[in-house]
């Protein structure tokens, strides 16, 4: 039978094209997927401790095997003296006092006073110019500041409450023209150091260097190599005075750049920025320490030697910390933020960039009503260290001994009755709750204001 061949009569078929709408559905269908997995593996990430973002602190090695651990199995290590300033010293008496109240000196609002009127002492020339500037003001002008859980939004709150304390009022205008003679009674307020720029930045006009103005210094100013003029430029004005958060800026600028004179410590990085996370149903929301599924958590900015510190003890040859379930990564949102401080037995808090820093008030404010044990690498202000490992509780180390120092702290946290570990957290708690008096603040430290106020508004 002879092969026939036969071609194909098929129809061609037409292509139809996918409607609009039907386009439209199937990428909703797609976002929809993609924020499922999101937010499943943020809930994963939450609640087994474990980082998935390594790019967070390096990009040739993948992290999260470090932070997958073997759980709270604690190494059979010899109890590590704590180190502080390179002097050995014991730091448990905390931990193993009846009552915190044994040792704790004064309260959250007496220690800030007290650091303020350390750069301020009564009848001294920063104390006559603070005065002065202060009592002749009528009113004040700070920027908004509209950003939600903000450190600095949380500041601009402290300084309307301080200074509305003692008498000023607020006007909102955006700028203030220093040309305007009316505006010699008002004090210009803002964060003039983040602009890199000695002169006033919401100011306008040829007398900016010299209105009343109070500069807000919030970085550690030796790691800034653009601060040595703006202490400078605002010590001579005689109508400019800087805040600075820590006494360790405040010696640095009197002993290098001979500028105390202008300068007052206010310590407005002790904040409340996470004031509406903060336990509200009482003491029975902390957990206690034995109950708690996370051993150590650190957030901050990953700097070089944050980096180094976690390459390390973490993740390197030494591995102190690795058994230990560990969260160590970069600020995020801070709802997991808080879930995490929540969860920790410990709060680690370690300096950015020098080893002679100030204190990371900013980073204990985050964690200090979760209920974790701080520890916290030493920093040179003894006496604000002293009372605060007296009363919040923090341990303190120097770099070398950091890691050292958390492992000897979970130690004893396993060894130490369930009853005084709890007693003691809820006396933390208690100490950080009576909070700061921050409307009374500069009547406090300066006296009352030398001239009457008028009540009016703008």
């Amino acid at each position: 039978m002879a092969f026939q061949y036969r071609k194909n009569h098929h129809k061609k078929t037409k292509t139809r094209p996918i409607k609009f709408k039907t386009l439209i559905r199937y990428i909703k269908y797609f976002l929809s997927f993609v924020l499922l997995v999101f937010f499943l593996c943020l809930h994963k990430e939450i609640v087994d401790g474990h980082d998935h973002q390594h790019d967070d602190l390096s990009t040739d090695h993948n992290l999260s095997s470090s932070f997958i651990t073997k759980g709270s199995t604690t190494p059979a290590e010899t109890e590590t003296s704590l180190t502080t300033n390179n002097k050995v010293s014991r730091s448990y008496s905390w931990m193993e006092a009846d009552t915190l109240q044994q040792t704790c000196p004064m309260s959250l609002n007496e220690m800030v006073i007290s650091m303020a009127k350390y750069s301020v002492p009564h009848g001294s020339s920063a104390w006559t110019k603070m005065k002065r500037i202060l009592s002749q003001a009528k009113y004040y002008h700070v920027p908004d500041d509209k950003r939600k859980n903000n450190i600095f939004s949380d500041s601009t709150k402290r300084i309307m409450e301080i200074l509305e304390g003692y008498g000023l009022v607020r006007i909102k205008n955006e700028t203030i023209d220093s040309d305007i003679v009316t505006n010699n009674d008002t004090i210009l307020v803002e964060y003039s150091i983040f602009h890199h720029d000695v002169h006033p930045v919401h100011c306008i006009g040829s007398k900016c260097h010299t209105i009343p103005r109070i500069s807000l210094q919030t970085e550690q100013v030796k790691a800034l190599h653009w601060a040595p003029d703006f202490i400078r430029s605002c010590d001579s004005s005689p109508n400019c005075i800087l805040w600075d958060f820590s006494k360790i800026n405040y010696d640095w600028a009197k002993m290098s750049l001979n500028a105390s004179e202008s300068i007052m410590i206010v310590p407005l990085l002790f904040h409340d920025r996470l004031e509406s996370m903060y336990p509200s149903g009482g003491e029975d929301e902390l957990l206690p320490h034995h109950n708690r599924t996370l051993d150590i958590s650190f957030f901050g900015l990953i700097t070089k030697r944050r980096k180094e510190f976690h390459q390390r003890f973490i993740q390197g040859i030494n591995k102190t910390l690795s058994p230990y379930k560990v969260q160590y990564r970069k600020l995020m949102f801070v709802g997991p933020q808080v879930e995490a401080y929540k969860r920790s037995k410990i709060c680690l808090v370690l300096h950015a960039y020098l080893p002679d820093s100030a204190g990371e008030y900013h980073r204990i404010s985050d964690f200090k009503r979760f209920g974790c044990i701080p520890v916290m690498e030493s920093f040179s202000d003894i006496e604000t260290q002293r009372i605060l490992a007296a009363c919040a509780g923090i341990v303190f180390a120097d770099y070398e001994n950091l890691a050292d120092t958390v492992v000897s702290v979970l130690n004893r946290v396993n060894q130490t009755n369930a009853s005084v570990l709890r007693r003691n957290q809820l006396e933390v708690d208690r100490w950080w709750r009576e909070g700061i008096q921050w409307s009374s603040f500069l009547e406090t430290v300066l006296g009352p204001s030398t001239i009457p106020r008028r009540e009016s508004s703008i």
